[in-house]
């Protein structure tokens, strides 16, 4: 690590700058975790005393503004980021997170296009509501997939003058059919990447199978197993529409004796 170290202080190869976020990302590198602030939770970051603390118990540097001024720089060769990119690295209780450990979804404070400027536009490729698995609770948002931007918004309702969040799908991403047991008379799939996911629910079979089938044409890949899964689906899997036409999942019917008739409609 401190050959690496040294390297960085003699030149602007980004080779070495990467080597040394590695070092510092390793098991018994900067601590990383969860952390809370101001009633929200910020994902796999770390403090910018800490690094201050960890350069100097390591013995890379004596002082305090000498690991705060490494620090800078290692931020500035873009190692890592402010969590809201809103401060220069400091030695104080500030979050930091290197782009490796950067959630699949990325919060949008304000700006971004509106519902009706993505559906106004050319590359829209599927609208609608769907259930956003959060922290704990499943939160209904509406969603919109730009096949042009390879992109997926989400927002709280249709009259957002903004999304509030977007997931950028061009990079290493895909999706997997997930099981309905996580919940009930709901149909799942994932959004993956190699630091995180996102878990979404659709209220029946043609839904899922219509966001998983956008997503994949906006450049997402489907997981392998995905696509037997979806091959392989019991008629719990389906719903059908009752005498008033709404949608009924035929799940709610599992575990009891079922009579399926075919009749003649128009």
């Amino acid at each position: 690590f401190l050959q690496v170290l040294m390297a960085c202080t003699r030149q602007e190869d980004r080779f070495v700058w990467e080597e040394l976020g590695e070092h510092l990302r390793a098991e018994d590198g900067v601590p990383i975790k969860d952390r809370s602030y101001g009633f929200r939770t910020y994902r796999s970051v770390f403090v910018g005393s800490e690094l201050v603390d960890w350069l100097i118990e390591n013995n890379f540097y004596e002082t305090r503004e000498e690991a705060t001024h490494m620090g800078n720089q290692l931020l500035k060769h873009g190692v890592f980021h402010h969590v809201a990119y809103d401060h220069e690295f400091k030695d104080e209780y500030l979050f930091y997170r290197f782009p490796e450990d950067d959630p699949l979804d990325q919060k949008i404070e304000e700006g971004g296009p509106s519902v009706a400027t993505l559906l106004g536009g050319c590359g829209v490729t599927k609208s609608g509501w769907m259930l956003r698995k959060g922290t704990i609770f499943w939160n209904k948002r509406y969603c919109v997939v730009q096949q042009s931007e390879a992109k997926l918004y989400y927002f709280r309702n249709e009259l957002d003058p903004s999304p509030h969040f977007v997931v950028n799908l061009a990079d290493g991403v895909s999706i997997q059919e997930e099981p309905s047991s996580l919940k009930k008379n709901y149909y799942l799939f994932s959004v993956n990447s190699k630091s995180s996911s996102l878990l979404f629910a659709c209220e029946n079979s043609k839904e899922q199978e219509e966001w998983m089938k956008a997503l994949v044409e906006a450049g997402v890949d489907m997981e392998q197993d995905t696509n037997e899964g979806m091959q392989e689906k019991s008629i719990f899997d389906f719903t059908c529409k009752d005498i008033d036409g709404n949608e009924i999942p035929l799940s709610k019917y599992k575990d009891n004796v079922c009579l399926v008739v075919n009749v003649a409609t128009k």
